[in-house]
């Protein structure tokens, strides 16, 4: 079960990087979909395409519809600063390794999975991740890490997750995106 580790709105005012990301244009934004359609079987025998063959062939198997699949990835120095990364550092008193923002669309989903390793040198005792809710609470956005489900929670709450590799996903049936802060720390 992950760790409720407190609330950081009174911190950092994730309105105003809602209304950042949402002044982007597309370009250089990660899209879930767009790796969703592409079967990539010719360039096997990287681990990540190993990895990302798994998690779509899991998904084939159950039978999604992948035009409901959709997610969208900001990275830290392209869609968001490096100061932002370091004030979460700092907040949770860690070394900052790496940091995401998703965001899912209403009426999309990213099914279960786990996230490929891009800390292979980082003993695992030593790495932990964390989520944040950087959208206000809606009713309908969800957020699943194995058997526990996130709903409504504060804008600002921050969670210590068990396992960096927990199975996760996400699905939005409200009328607005929802935005989640990821990292992965090191302790």
């Amino acid at each position: 079960m992950s760790k409720y580790f407190g609330n950081c709105s009174d911190i950092i005012n994730w309105d105003d990087v809602i209304k950042h990301l949402e002044s982007l244009s597309n370009e250089n934004r990660y899209e879930g979909k767009n790796n969703t359609n592409v079967d990539k079987r010719n360039e096997l025998g990287t681990i990540e395409n190993t990895h990302n063959h798994y998690i779509l062939d899991s998904w084939r198997e159950k039978n999604f519809d992948f035009n409901k699949i959709n997610w969208s990835g900001y990275n830290v120095g392209t869609h968001y600063s490096k100061d932002l990364e370091n004030q979460i550092a700092d907040m949770l008193k860690v070394k900052m390794l790496s940091s995401w923002m998703s965001r899912v669309n209403p009426g999309d989903c990213c099914p279960s999975h786990w996230d490929l390793d891009s800390h292979t040198d980082v003993p695992f005792d030593k790495l932990v991740r964390f989520h944040i809710h950087m959208s206000p609470p809606a009713p309908g956005q969800i957020f699943v890490i194995e058997d526990e489900i996130f709903c409504n929670n504060k804008q600002g709450d921050i969670y210590l997750w068990d396992n960096r590799r927990q199975y996760h996903s996400a699905a939005n049936c409200s009328f607005e995106p929802a935005y989640l802060f990821h990292c992965e720390c090191y302790v």
